[in-house]
């Protein structure tokens, strides 16, 4: 049996997958260290008249940044994406929710692909070329005949 925190992540990685990207960490430059704030050194805990290294940069004064992103694999989910827009396309309104904002993501390239627009609401907030975005969904069927709402739950 696996160790609890092992088992989550491996149930995420393995969602990433099947909504067909997977987050990876990339270096991203440097930056100050936070813990030492670039002096490279700490007070020894056990000695407070010593200086040791800082742990959190090794006594550099700075540290890797890293950043996330989601690269992007392939999926049958994408098939099904692509046909369920092929029967939406009399409607021309689809909403769709998510869990990852790489499924998201993974999710607005494909209808924009098909050439449907976008309204995106999710942790980096509401994304949208509408200045309008609930009036083009609910009424401009002329001029916006393919609009997907995207939701992220969490």
């Amino acid at each position: 049996m696996f160790p609890q925190p092992r088992l989550l992540l491996l149930v995420s990685l393995l969602r990433e997958l099947s909504d067909g990207f997977q987050y990876v960490e990339i270096d991203d430059g440097v930056e100050l260290c936070p813990i030492c704030n670039g002096k490279k050194l700490m007070i020894d805990p056990t000695d407070p008249d010593s200086k040791i290294n800082c742990d959190g940069c090794g006594g550099k004064g700075e540290r890797k940044k890293h950043k996330r992103v989601a690269q992007q694999l392939e999926t049958p989910k994408e098939a099904a994406l692509r046909d369920i827009l092929d029967e939406h396309l009399d409607v021309g309104r689809l909403v769709i929710f998510a869990g990852f904002t790489g499924s998201v993501d993974r999710c607005v390239s494909i209808c924009q692909d098909c050439e449907w627009e976008i309204i995106r609401v999710d942790g980096r907030g509401w994304q949208s070329s509408f200045a309008d975005p609930l009036e083009t969904f609910q009424v401009d069927f002329e001029n916006h005949p393919r609009v997907a709402f995207f939701l992220k739950t969490a």
